[in-house]
């Protein structure tokens, strides 16, 4: 399962949906857009990511056939609500980052480093995320 590490302008929640759709696996890879491709594209232009933050996002989480839940800034809680959405705040403001696994005080996630998964301790997490927000986890939509 590859995850994408990567953006090109401000879709770091878009990124978080994919990758969350790959955990899940609620959608082939091929329903993915590649990116940089036109399909990419015109997704993040229609959820208005290119210039500015991502604030249309519902489409196309529910097209990959993902539920987007409010969770609560616990460990005991996320291991048990995988894959889990953070935003947590570094250089340049709030971002979107997804937890995929924990292992004893520590979250690996999604584009947080470029090109790569990172562990980062629990504590730093929760010091970096935005104090207004719990977090979400996501689950398949049955529909």
């Amino acid at each position: 399962m590859k995850y994408q590490n990567n953006q090109l302008y401000s879709e770091c929640q878009l990124v978080s949906i994919w990758n969350a759709a790959r955990f899940l696996e609620t959608t082939s890879e091929i329903n993915i857009p590649q990116m940089g491709s036109d399909k990419y594209l015109q997704i993040l232009d229609s959820c208005r990511c290119i210039y500015g933050g991502c604030i249309v996002s519902d489409y196309e989480r529910e097209r990959v056939g993902l539920k987007r839940i409010k969770g609560k800034m616990d460990l005991n809680f996320i291991i048990n609500n995988l894959p889990y959405e953070f935003t947590l705040h570094c250089h340049r403001g709030y971002h979107s980052v997804l937890g995929i696994k924990v292992k004893d005080n520590k979250i690996l996630l999604t584009n947080y480093a470029i090109g790569r998964l990172y562990w980062l301790n629990w504590e730093t997490v929760k010091e970096k995320q935005n104090k207004h927000l719990e977090g979400f986890y996501f689950i398949k939509d049955n529909y």
